[in-house]
């Protein structure tokens, strides 16, 4: 703060006195007074109370990825975390609506428009290296047995799928999932939400050189504890779904393959995990995720179904 002070300047005065006849006229001359110049110092406490609030931003705020060829992978797009708020976050995970908007079996239909953008692309973490996992896929049922196909079905079962995992290197794995107790509720006639329901996948790819579809031999077992109304879900020891999680829908019609899902049920898969085990305090940024396409051989060209990523975090 600033202060100035304005001094007026100190003239001549002139007295004159009259005593009788005579008069006498005097000059006075006042002798300007000198001023010492001073700082004038104050002080001012400054405080601030920041209120508590969660705010997170995601960038970018989408993406498109365009003439991605089958049987190959889209260029890499790195995810940025903002804590934009003023409380530290932690168990950050993401979530997409894959299961949502892919509905009917796209299998043999030719018709891009029925595949979830969300379940060609695959994602890794700040902590991976070289590993990708999906981000949220779907794996449908075949139509038909194919052939040379050993199904290798046990005794009792009744409802049972059977598909392709595949990958865009044109490795295809093929995998089993069998029925387990039926259960009522409000999916009354579902088979494959039990925890006794068994899901297996081939060791080795089939990959244009030759057949690999016995499945009575060679296969990784999927191991669950934990089931609800609508999935079963699965991890897996060893084999090409070892780190991810399947979950088997209740009508035995398809697979979900999962890792950065900690949803309610979807975080029981011992395979699930979160995008970051530490806290994100106010400020701070994951800049190291990365996403992208992976597309199978034998998808048919055109736009995909438009998805949604979501991010979510707690804080305090």
């Amino acid at each position: 703060m600033k202060i100035r002070t304005a001094i007026g300047s100190v003239g001549t005065t002139k007295i004159a006195a009259t005593f009788g006849l005579f008069t006498f006229s005097m000059m006075l001359a006042l002798s300007p007074v000198s001023l010492v110049a001073q700082n004038i110092v104050d002080n001012m406490t400054l405080d601030i109370n920041i209120s508590q609030i969660s705010s997170m931003e995601v960038l970018p705020g989408e993406n498109a990825w365009f003439n991605t060829d089958p049987g190959g992978n889209g260029t890499i797009m790195n995810l940025t975390i903002k804590n934009s708020g003023s409380t530290n976050m932690s168990g950050i995970y993401m979530s997409v609506n894959t299961y949502w908007i892919e509905t009917d079996n796209p299998l043999g239909k030719g018709n891009v428009s029925k595949y979830a953008a969300s379940g060609f692309i695959v994602i890794r973490n700040e902590t991976e290296t070289l590993e990708y996992f999906p981000l949220g896929r779907l794996e449908w049922n075949l139509t038909e047995i194919m052939d040379t196909e050993v199904l290798n079905l046990g005794a009792g079962v009744t409802k049972w799928a059977h598909g392709w995992y595949r990958l865009s290197n044109g490795n295809e794995y093929l995998w089993k999932l069998e029925n387990g107790t039926q259960t009522g509720g409000n999916n009354l006639g579902s088979w494959c939400n039990t925890t006794d329901t068994n899901l297996v996948i081939k060791l080795n790819p089939e990959n244009g050189t030759s057949y690999n579809r016995n499945l009575a031999v060679a296969v990784a077992t999927g191991s669950t504890d934990y089931a609800n109304e609508n999935w079963t879900f699965f991890y897996f020891s060893s084999g090409p779904l070892k780190g991810r999680c399947a979950a088997a829908y209740y009508d035995c019609t398809r697979i979900y393959l999962y890792k950065y899902d900690m949803a309610d049920g979807f975080k029981e898969c011992n395979s699930a995990a979160y995008l970051t085990a530490k806290e994100l305090a106010p400020g701070s940024r994951m800049t190291k995720i990365k996403i992208k396409p992976s597309i199978p051989r034998g998808i048919p060209a055109g736009d995909t179904k438009t998805s949604v990523l979501t991010i979510y975090a707690s804080t305090g």
